[in-house]
């Protein structure tokens, strides 16, 4: 028995090896300083960081990753993790983009509250012990559907 957890704990230590590397690669974060993105819907994606030449005045788009393989849009950077998330309009998912242009998939959209929701109202309220609840509203199947509601804390 204790060969078997010896041979586990080594295929384990190396496989932890092997892969730590690569996945800290997927999470570099961008460090922003005053700088601009774009993502072009080229064939394949990219995502371009847009540099004003200070020569001609020219925007040029520098790219960070020629194959960002999902096509995003409506793009925004969050300052508290420091990275860029999109909206895939093809799929209806939601993306996180790092520093080298790497997507990841975080949520297929819309979330299963919202299917087949209309006229959604969401709305946040700090409770005493400082956790937020989020109340989310909606009518079921159509305008004129039955009134549901969500609550989360």
């Amino acid at each position: 028995m204790a060969r078997i957890a010896h041979i586990f704990s080594s295929a384990l230590s190396a496989a932890l090896l092997i892969l730590v590397p690569f996945s800290g690669k997927a999470q570099n974060p961008f460090t922003c300083e005053n700088q601009f993105f774009v993502t072009l819907s080229s064939t394949p994606p990219s995502l371009n960081e847009v540099v004003i030449d200070p020569q001609t005045g020219s925007a040029v788009f520098e790219s960070i990753n020629g194959n960002t393989v999902i096509a995003v849009n409506s793009a925004g950077y969050r300052s508290t993790d420091n990275y860029i998330y999109c909206i895939d309009p093809d799929n209806l998912r939601l993306v996180r983009l790092n520093s080298l242009g790497i997507a990841q998939v975080l949520a297929t959209l819309p979330l299963w509250p919202e299917r087949n929701a209309y006229d959604g109202v969401e709305s946040y309220a700090l409770e005493p012990d400082g956790r937020i609840r989020t109340t989310y509203t909606f009518r079921k199947g159509g305008f004129d559907g039955p009134l549901k509601t969500y609550r989360l804390v």
